[in-house]
């Protein structure tokens, strides 16, 4: 990839108190998007306080693009959008970096 500005390590710890989608419970993965790049959870079943402890990690090539995180709900005809949050590289003061 040309122009790689970095990585980006993203820690997704749990969900507290997730919305029901299915019966009585949900089986929720988080999503996590910028640019053309998409990433995934495990999905954890029949859980609405899921702890996940996973670590992706994003190539950042252009630090103006959104990242986008996403919880949805595993069903077999269609996953359902629980909730999402979009956030801006800017946004973030990591200390020591450099800066964007």
């Amino acid at each position: 990839m040309e122009n790689l500005m970095g990585l980006l390590r993203i820690h997704v710890h749990r969900g507290v108190n997730l919305a029901i989608r299915d019966v009585v419970s949900s089986d929720p993965y988080v999503v996590i998007r910028m640019g053309h790049q998409k990433l995934k959870t495990r999905v954890i079943k029949k859980n609405i306080n899921p702890e996940w402890n996973d670590d992706l990690t994003l190539s950042i090539a252009d630090p103006t693009l959104p990242v986008k995180l996403a919880v949805y709900d595993k069903d077999t005809l269609r996953n359902v959008e629980t909730g999402e949050v979009e956030l801006q590289l800017e946004w973030i003061d990591v200390p020591g970096s450099r800066g964007l």
